[in-house]
């Protein structure tokens, strides 16, 4: 699952305690607050954590085309952090990229 943020979110983070707690509409705010506060950044960590939670998000509310969306975001996000680790490349092809 996309539950990766502990707490109650940052701008950042969304608040993914909502999501656990089935506070879609909380958890909405938030992942509506945290997509475009890191548009204008390269936060790769962010966005994988951002996105794969927007995933878990959509999902809980049966819109699977976003959840789709935000899922591919959050596996892309994740290659191109693998990628830019050429010396661990070997390791990063023997293991299974699994996003929620």
């Amino acid at each position: 699952m996309g539950l990766i943020a502990r707490g109650r979110g940052t701008p950042q983070e969304p608040d993914a305690t909502a999501i656990a707690e089935r506070d879609l509409e909380r958890a909405k705010k938030s992942v509506d607050t945290a997509l475009p506060t890191m548009a204008n950044f390269e936060v790769p960590l962010a966005a994988w954590r951002v996105h794969a939670t927007a995933a878990d998000l959509y999902a809980r509310m049966r819109n699977r085309s976003r959840a789709e969306q935000h899922r591919e975001l959050s596996r892309a996000t994740v290659m191109t952090l693998a990628n830019s680790l050429p010396q661990i490349a070997t390791l990063i092809e023997r293991l299974p990229v699994s996003v929620p």
